[in-house]
């Protein structure tokens, strides 16, 4: 019997790591930026774009993080060498990656260029490579399709509710001759593609502040209040999300018959407010 149970306990102990034995080890390091100057948050936003990207697929291992960090300290390595590949290489293979994505932002006529590739650890060479040159505005909005074009998947472009499909120049012409459609409120339902948080946010405030259960249904059809941890990352995230600076919103939890959560994005912190009080809405919905 006790033969028996050690047994079982090895296969419990080794069966993840045979589960997750074909799937490759990614390590995502930072943007780098050329002839253009983007902040600490854009490059954060685009290195946690690329890399929940790559989570969502369900077919990569990611590096941690801190440990890519502990690594580049240890070998007094500088954010600007990755930009070589032999570089970015030997940084793979000292945090165990089978693949390391590079990503860079250039300053193109006026646009940024960004550019989205995948190094072979073990040959130091080139898998695939994306670019796409867009406005300043827009940066953020194509890092997720770009990163999916990468890695061969279906990606969608989204502009005002306008949609670029990439996969055949047929439908890219049927879908560009859509009209944006028109909101219940007169607002077009143009979304910011801040994917950080699980959801697509729409670009502006409802117009105007309501009480909860009027904010409850104010939302157009397809589109809701987001929930109080969703609210929470958009507070937290505000610097990546477009308008969003007003004092207080609503979310969609109730904390009882009279009593609603709220939260100001100046602190972040939540509120139990009477559902009779009026604040702010700004509609979200579950990511197309």
């Amino acid at each position: 019997m006790k033969k028996y149970l050690i047994v079982v306990w090895a296969l419990i102990m080794i069966l993840p790591s045979a589960l997750g034995q074909d799937k490759l080890r990614v390590a995502i390091l930072d943007p780098s930026a050329s002839g253009t100057s983007i902040d600490e948050g854009t490059k954060l936003a685009v290195q946690e774009l690329i890399s929940s990207t790559f989570v969502n697929t369900g077919k990569y291992i990611m590096i941690e993080r801190s440990m890519i960090d502990k690594i580049m300290k240890e070998q007094a390595f500088q954010n600007s060498d990755m930009a070589d590949n032999s570089q970015a290489t030997e940084l793979g293979k000292l945090v165990g990656a089978n693949k390391v994505v590079l990503s860079a932002v250039s300053l193109v006529g006026g646009r940024n260029m960004l550019s989205i590739k995948i190094i072979d650890v073990q040959t130091a060479t080139i898998d695939q490579q994306k670019t796409k040159i867009v406005n300043t505005n827009d940066l953020l909005d194509v890092v997720e399709p770009l990163t999916l074009e990468l890695l061969g998947e279906r990606a969608v472009y989204k502009k005002q509710e306008t949609k670029f499909d990439t996969q055949t120049q047929e439908e890219v012409k049927e879908v560009k001759e859509e009209k944006p459609q028109k909101s219940n409120t007169s607002m077009e339902n143009q979304v910011s593609i801040y994917t950080g948080c699980g959801i697509e946010i729409m670009i502006n405030d409802l117009p105007g502040e309501y009480s909860w259960d009027a904010a409850m249904r104010a939302c157009p059809q397809g589109w809701r209040l987001p929930t109080s941890k969703e609210l929470e990352c958009m507070c937290k995230s505000k610097k990546f999300i477009d308008r969003f600076y007003g004092e207080q919103y609503w979310s969609s939890d109730k904390k009882s018959d009279k009593k609603a959560i709220s939260r100001t994005t100046n602190d972040c912190e939540v509120e139990n407010e009477d559902i009779e009080d009026e604040h702010r809405c700004r509609c979200v919905r579950n990511r197309q």
